[in-house]
């Protein structure tokens, strides 16, 4: 049974940034291209008190006549994130250590969108971000 490679997400993303006091969120830029979410760093003069909103979509392989459950693996991020995948928020966690979530009924063929949000002020840097297919059943 074929089973797809990982979808790797590690490039082609955009980043904006939002102030987080006061309300309602102040909009700092918008849709700066990031080429690399292994070398992201916030922007110098984002700092406390603002958050990024790093954003990509993808596709999934079609593949006939297998039944796949989906992953999504990252392996670090900078303090805690939250992650949402195609409008939905599925949690937000501690990014210093690697996580894996199950997306399989959350995920369609097509544009897909995965939107992570950390502080600005956060220490560390992103791993590896890739979605993972295994048969049914494993």
């Amino acid at each position: 049974m074929p089973i797809p490679p990982p979808i790797t997400l590690d490039d082609g993303w955009t980043v904006e940034y939002f102030e987080q006091n006061p309300e309602p969120h102040e909009l700092a830029s918008v849709g700066q291209f990031v080429p690399s979410l292994r070398r992201f760093v916030p922007g110098r003069r984002f700092g406390e008190g603002w958050t990024a909103w790093l954003t990509r979509t993808f596709d999934v392989p079609p593949m006939l006549d297998v039944c796949l459950r989906f992953d999504l693996h990252i392996a670090a991020a900078p303090g805690t994130i939250m992650l949402c995948l195609n409008g939905r928020r599925m949690g937000e966690v501690d990014g210093r250590q690697p996580f894996v979530f199950d997306v399989t009924d959350f995920i369609t063929l097509e544009d897909n969108q995965i939107a992570l949000r950390i502080d600005c002020a956060s220490d560390g840097v992103f791993g590896g971000v890739f979605i993972h297919a295994e048969p049914c059943g494993k």
